[in-house]
């Protein structure tokens, strides 16, 4: 059964294909000057809606009690004229992207200059990136800098107006989204505890008077890249296995802080890749119109065990388990544990580490055969790796099936003119998306999606691969897609 989710962005404050949502700020610094003026930096990350006509992007962004409403928002103005320095005296921040991807522009980058009226000023930032998401283009503008005549010590709130054009002289705003609010506080700060299983502790801070609440949630810090070891510590659409979820109040007095402590995150805390990577802590507060979010970096030395493979395959009536280690430290060897339909795992045999018997040797290869394989769609496998101090970590899950149904997906426009939907079985767990060019370049990367279908746009008319790559079973499905000319 297929499974199709269909995602629409609807918004007061919207024109058709120019929405702007999921606005998100990452503090970097706050310095103060003369005493009356603070300088911040941070990151602004936004998602606008897909839209082939946004090639050339804008934001400008004022304190709240200083916003003009320049477009008379709303309703949307269509073809608007742009504002020019006159309209921007008070506005904190003006920045371009040049998001016209070509061959000779492969990738989106900051405008140098305001085409509208170049004698405006745009604001200093590090540089600006883009990905693909389920719910549009995510863009990170990164350092973002500018100074306020507030102290640091006060809470900063700025209202933002988004528009965009079609043509790189922008003598008009094709598409507006305006009157964006969003705050430069809580911050936050923690540290992952490296005892076994993994902890972590975080501190929200705000600067307001009084006490503000909301949720907070936890991300695996996942690679942008999985093929780049490094593509960590900027977050992305594929930052999206959530390990912890809660409400938070901060005191209301001095430091107005919310600490939670010891906080556990099972079961990504006690088994490999998980356990040893970042978390990511996204702060949604009620009371303010984006979310806040920072990196609580894993300084933890890695577990004593490197799985470096581990699959599954059905032999006849049997189950053929093969895994493969490096740096086997002090391992007492490994329970397989199996789940059939809705029952828990239960341990089904036990093998004894060989590093023990064998020094100086840096990589153990595994096997096991169950033959008690149960009848059913789906059995589920995974490896319970003990420590001779008795602690633990888990493998991945793998899975078999016992029929003779394999994994499918659907892609609807193909050929199509950039755009395309892909749609999964309902069953299909969690999956990978990578979509590469015909000579193998990797041109998108989409990492822990779960039974849902999406979209992708923005490629370049050619010939493209797209894998899937289904992690329970171990299936991958290529398809060829075909982008025409427009």
């Amino acid at each position: 059964m297929l499974l199709m989710a269909a995602v629409m962005l609807l918004s007061n404050n919207s024109l058709a294909q120019c929405s702007v949502n999921n606005v998100i700020v990452k503090m970097n610094s706050s310095t103060p000057v003369s005493g009356t003026s603070c300088t911040v930096n941070f990151d602004f990350i936004f998602t606008l809606e897909h839209n082939n006509g946004n090639k050339f992007i804008y934001m400008h962004a004022w304190l709240v009690n200083d916003y003009p409403n320049y477009f008379n928002y709303p309703p949307a103005p269509s073809n608007a004229k742009p504002p020019v320095a006159a309209d921007l005296l008070l506005a904190k921040i003006n920045i371009g992207i040049n998001n016209d991807i070509s061959t000779a522009n492969p990738l989106p980058a900051l405008l140098q200059i305001y085409n509208p009226d170049p004698t405006v000023v745009l604001t200093k930032a590090a540089g600006v990136s883009e990905s693909n998401d389920i719910t549009g283009d995510w863009f990170t503008i990164k350092g973002v800098e500018i100074t306020v005549p507030l102290g640091c010590s006060s809470v900063i709130s700025l209202m933002a107006d988004f528009w965009s054009s079609n043509s790189s002289n922008a003598q008009n705003a094709q598409c507006v989204f305006a009157g964006q609010a969003f705050t430069i506080d809580p911050r936050i700060n923690g540290f992952i505890n490296c005892t076994l299983p993994r902890t972590f502790n975080v501190v929200i801070s705000s600067v307001a008077s009084s006490a503000i609440s909301g949720t907070y949630d936890v991300y695996l810090d996942n690679p942008s890249d999985p093929n780049q070891s490094g593509s960590i510590g900027t977050y992305g659409p594929e930052d999206n296995v959530k390990v912890y979820s809660s409400a938070y109040t901060t005191s209301g007095t001095f430091p107005n802080q919310y600490v939670a402590s010891a906080v556990a995150y099972p079961p990504y805390n006690s088994q490999k890749p998980e356990s040893d990577r970042n978390l990511w802590v996204v702060v949604s507060t009620a009371s303010y119109g984006n979310k806040v979010i920072n990196l609580l970096v894993n300084g933890c030395a890695p577990l004593s065990l490197q799985l470096t493979a581990f699959s599954v395959q059905k032999s006849n009536a049997t189950a053929l388990l093969q895994w493969t280690t490096e740096q086997e430290v002090n391992v007492n060897g490994f329970y397989v544990e199996r789940k059939t339909g809705t029952g828990l795992f239960e341990s089904i045999g036990f093998v004894k580490a060989k590093s023990a018997l064998y020094s100086g040797v840096k990589m153990f290869t595994y096997s096991y055969i169950d033959e008690g394989l149960a009848g059913g769609a789906v059995t589920l496998y995974r490896l319970k790796m003990l420590d001779i101090d008795g602690s633990f970590i888990y493998s991945d899950i793998k899975a078999i099936r016992n029929d003779s149904k394999r994994m499918s997906i659907l892609i609807y426009p193909n050929p199509g003119n950039g755009t395309f939907n892909i749609v999964v079985p309902s069953e299909a767990g969690v999956y990978d998306v990578t979509v590469t060019d015909y000579c193998g370049k990797m041109l998108r990367t989409f990492m822990g999606l779960q039974n849902k279908s999406f979209q992708m746009n923005n490629l370049l008319p050619g010939v493209y691969m797209l894998k899937v790559k289904f992690r329970e079973t171990g299936e991958t499905v290529t398809e060829r897609i075909v982008i025409q000319q427009r």
